[in-house]
């Protein structure tokens, strides 16, 4: 059987997907749509599967990480507000003491 085989290299991490083709059928299916259900399982998974390689791309051992959590329930308008102003001061702090390293992100707001 055939297979295509996808390569990707984010940082110190090699990721490679193997994928069958299909194979001809003499006689065709009828055309289905997924359920939504299948839909937002793919969704999360090629999600999952884009910040996982933007991590490994961006981040190295050694790096900081830091996770920022609210005693009181907060919009995620105010939280993403107050998340950016939080990053744009490491920055200037980093900028102020010389750091060679800059400040990178990865952020994301979640509702619990």
């Amino acid at each position: 059987m055939k297979v295509i085989r996808e390569i990707c290299v984010a940082g110190a991490v090699i990721d490679v997907s193997i994928k069958p083709t299909q194979k001809q059928l003499s006689v065709r299916a009828p055309k289905s749509r997924p359920t939504r259900e299948a839909v937002i399982k793919n969704n999360a998974r090629i999600a999952e599967k884009r910040l996982t390689r933007i991590i490994n791309a961006n981040f190295f051992p050694g790096d900081w990480h830091v996770t920022l959590t609210y005693a009181e329930v907060v919009s995620p308008a105010e939280a993403k507000r107050e998340l950016d102003n939080f990053i744009r001061r490491m920055r200037r702090e980093f900028k102020k003491k010389k750091k060679g390293n800059e400040v990178r992100s990865c952020d994301g707001v979640r509702e619990s």
